[in-house]
C-alpha cells in the first residue's frame, strides 16, 4: 500500500534494496532507477493472489493499511471489501485465510537478517488476510504450537449492560 514514489525514495537513498522493495511492497524500480508502474501494479496483483492462493474475488484493493476489519451489525467485515468474517461474537481469525511461515524464512525473503533460534521450538509468522481480497488483517507471532491468538469479540446483545 506504500506509495511508490516514497519507495523508489527509500531504494534512491540506500534505505531499502530494489528486491525488498519489490518483495515487500511490490514495487518494481527499473535499471534508471524510476518506478515501473506497469510491472508494480502487475506485481502487487501477485503478492495479493500469493497471500491467498489464488485472484481475489474482490477485486478492491485496500486504500490504507489502517483498521483492517470492522463491526457491521452482528458481523465482522473486512474493512477493504466487506468481506463477512463471521459473527460479531465469533473469533474472525477463524474465517480469514492464514499463513503460517517460520519467521526466519520469511524475513529472510523479504531480505532482512535473523538468527534462528537455537533454543526451544521455532518461531512463526502467522499472517491472516481476508478471503475476499487479499487485504493483510494481522499478523502474530508465536512460538510453533502455541494456539491461534483469539481476536477480540463482541459480547452478545443480550449479555450488553442496558
Amino acid at each position: 500500500l506504500r506509495d511508490p514514489a516514497l519507495v523508489q525514495q527509500d531504494v534512491a537513498t540506500g534505505q531499502v534494496t530494489g528486491n525488498h522493495a519489490r518483495a515487500v511492497y511490490g514495487v518494481v524500480i527499473d535499471e534508471l532507477g524510476s518506478v515501473d508502474e506497469a510491472a508494480t501494479a502487475q506485481a502487487r496483483v501477485a503478492i495479493r493472489a500469493h497471500r491467498i492462493g489464488s485472484a481475489p474475488r474482490n477485486k478492491v484493493a485496500p486504500t490504507s493499511p489502517g483498521v483492517a476489519v470492522k463491526v457491521d451489525g452482528h458481523l465482522w467485515r473486512c474493512s477493504a471489501c466487506e468481506e463477512p468474517l463471521g459473527t460479531s461474537t465469533d473469533n474472525w481469525r477463524i474465517h480469514a485465510h492464514e499463513r503460517v511461515l517460520d519467521i526466519v524464512d520469511r524475513l529472510d525473503g523479504m531480505g532482512m537478517y535473523v538468527r534462528r533460534r537455537v533454543d526451544g521450538p521455532p518461531v512463526e509468522l502467522r499472517e491472516y488476510f481476508c478471503p475476499g481480497c487479499a487485504a493483510a488483517l494481522a499478523a502474530d507471532v508465536a512460538v510453533e504450537g502455541t494456539a491461534t491468538f483469539e481476536a477480540p469479540r463482541l459480547r452478545a446483545a443480550e449479555n450488553q449492560p442496558r
